[in-house]
């Protein structure tokens, strides 16, 4: 793997770990309704990441690849946001009750395991035996760290 790509995999574990401590931080102590918290995070999440859009494509050039996408590509979009409104509102469910440092592990080795299924079975990707063998090791370090 090339090193630039390594610098931004550990950037994304970096910023999505920012995430999950702030998440518990915000949920700790006094309770706060959890769907009031994911509505502000929403908004700010929707109002950096338009800043960000915007600031690096022309409205226009959205605008005309918007009406580009065919219907499949929109229902495509759809459960991709049902996908994300669903893990942010089980994490937000979890994050009180299970420590982060349990729970995050658990997810992302199910994801891992998920991905390199459909993987597989979508994409045709390969799988070898390093990977099964990476898997194995994975769900048998999450499983000690769940159950120590």
């Amino acid at each position: 793997m090339h090193h630039s790509i390594l610098s931004i995999i550990i950037g994304i574990a970096l910023l999505q770990t920012g995430s999950w401590v702030a998440r518990k931080a915000i949920t700790n102590g006094k309770k706060v309704n959890q769907n009031s918290i994911i509505i502000a995070e929403s908004i700010m999440i929707t109002i950096i990441l338009f800043t960000y859009i915007f600031y690096k494509t022309p409205p226009k050039e959205i605008y005309n690849d918007l009406i580009k996408l065919s219907p499949k590509k929109y229902l495509f979009l759809f459960l991709i946001a049902l996908c994300v409104v669903g893990a942010i509102v089980l994490i937000f469910d979890l994050i009180p009750k299970i420590e982060i440092s349990k729970l995050g592990p658990s997810v992302s080795i199910v994801r891992i395991i998920l991905l390199t299924i459909l993987g597989f079975l979508v994409f045709g990707e390969k799988i070898t035996i390093k990977k099964i063998a990476s898997l194995i090791l994975m769900v048998v370090g999450v499983a000690l760290l769940i159950n120590e």
